[in-house]
C-alpha cells in the first residue's frame, strides 16, 4: 500500500507554527489542553502513549526504505530515504507517519530502524531538537479506511535535528480513537 501525505491529505485547518512564544500561546487558545499536549509535545509520541494508556507501541512498517529526488524538504537535488509506518498497539493503528531524511550511509547503522525514530533516538542517547512547522485537520480517505475510522484526522509535521546527524523531517496523523483516549 501506498500512502503519500502530501498530496491526498485534505486540510480543513492548518496552523502553520513559527518559532516565537506567541504562536504556543496561539494554540493554547486554539486547541482544548489535551490535545495542544499531544500535538506540541516534545517528547516521544510512542513512549508518551504507552505511559497514558499502558499499552506497548509496535510499528508496522508499510514501505521500506527508497530514495527519493526531493525539491521541497531542505535542498534541491538532494537524495533522501523515505518510510511510511503505522504505530500499533493490540492491533489497532494508532499513528501513520512519514518520515525523510538525507541518505547518509553512517547514520543508516547508527540509528535502529526497525524502531519508532524516536525510540531509536532515546536509545542512541543523542541529544536532539524538535522543530514544529504545522498542526492541522482534515480527510483522507486511505488513512481513514486503515483506522477504521471516518475523519476529521489531526496530524501535525516537524522536523528533528539529532545533535551531529542528518535532520529528519516527519508527517504525523493521529487515529481518532487516540484522539478519543486523551480527551
Amino acid at each position: 500500500m501506498m500512502i503519500d501525505i502530501e498530496p491526498n491529505f485534505i486540510k480543513m485547518w492548518n496552523y502553520q507554527v513559527e518559532n516565537n512564544p506567541h504562536s504556543y500561546i496561539d494554540l493554547n487558545l486554539l486547541l482544548p489542553p489535551k490535545l495542544h499536549m499531544l500535538m506540541t509535545s516534545d517528547g516521544s509520541l510512542t513512549r508518551h502513549n504507552a505511559i497514558l494508556n499502558s499499552e506497548n507501541i509496535t510499528l508496522e512498517i508499510i514501505n521500506e526504505f527508497y530514495s527519493i529526488g526531493q525539491e521541497t524538504l531542505i535542498a534541491v537535488n538532494q537524495t533522501y530515504t523515505k518510510r511510511s509506518i503505522w504505530l500499533v498497539s493490540n492491533k489497532d493503528k494508532k499513528i501513520f507517519a512519514q518520515s525523510y531524511w538525507q541518505i547518509i550511509p553512517q547514520e543508516k547503522s547508527f540509528l535502529n530502524l526497525n524502531k519508532p525514530i524516536g525510540k531509536a533516538l532515546i536509545q542512541t542517547e543523542i541529544n536532539m531538537h524538535r522543530n514544529l512547522f504545522s498542526i492541522y485537520f482534515g480527510y483522507c480517505n486511505d488513512i481513514e479506511k486503515q483506522f477504521n475510522h471516518n475523519g476529521p484526522l489531526w496530524g501535525r509535521s516537524y522536523k528533528i535535528t539529532p545533535g551531529c546527524l542528518s535532520p529528519i523531517f516527519i508527517h504525523e496523523v493521529f487515529s481518532p480513537s487516540l484522539i478519543k483516549t486523551i480527551q
